[in-house]
């Protein structure tokens, strides 16, 4: 039998922030190590300014931390999950897969 928690969650429940398909491509990015922004600038293929919408209403919402330095004349940022951006994105996905697993996908007939 399903988990009784997970069955009462429903998606209106998770983190509306998270609903868009660069939010998800760059929690999925941070989810292993730090990177930059021009790093995930190239990886997703959109421009700066989305970029650092996306960011910025990640950071706000407290899923994404970023991190700047001096090197020389330059300044380096990175971005990191938060441990809170962590466990809302691992339940995310975890309540997606459920949800998409209920679901019958049916292709119309030719």
């Amino acid at each position: 039998m399903p988990n009784q928690m997970l069955m009462d969650l429903s998606i209106a429940q998770l983190p509306h922030k998270l609903f868009h398909p660069y939010r998800i491509l760059i929690m999925m990015a941070l989810a292993d190590d730090k990177q930059r922004f021009h790093t995930l600038k190239r990886a997703l293929g959109i421009s700066d300014g989305n970029l650092a919408s996306h960011l910025r209403a990640l950071e706000q919402e407290g899923y994404v931390r970023a991190d700047s330095y001096k090197e020389g004349r330059q300044l380096k940022t990175f971005y990191s999950s938060t441990d809170e951006g962590i466990t809302a994105f691992a339940e995310f996905r975890k309540q997606m897969l459920f949800t998409l697993g209920r679901k019958r996908i049916i292709s119309p007939k030719p």
